[in-house]
């Protein structure tokens, strides 16, 4: 998690840092190509690792249970 943090903020640095060089408007506009890119590695994080277990399949899901029966009816006069 570590590594993935400091990917992440790395990729904000420097491209902000890009955006500065390459002409930015001003600060505020470098520093929203940063936050795009620090985005945009976050969720390229979270895709490239995909789910962590597989999800269960039929063997290995829950057995379904069956209601159970209705009380038996009381016959007579009560």
């Amino acid at each position: 998690m570590i590594r993935d943090l400091a990917f992440s903020f790395g990729a904000f640095a420097v491209v902000t840092l890009l955006a500065e060089l390459l002409g930015a408007t001003n600060l505020g506009t470098a520093l929203t190509f940063g936050s795009i890119a620090f985005m945009a590695t976050i969720v390229g994080l979270i895709v490239s690792r995909g789910p962590r277990r597989p999800a269960p399949g039929p063997e290995q899901a829950a057995p379904v249970r069956k209601p159970p029966p209705p009380p038996p009816r009381r016959r007579g006069k009560r």
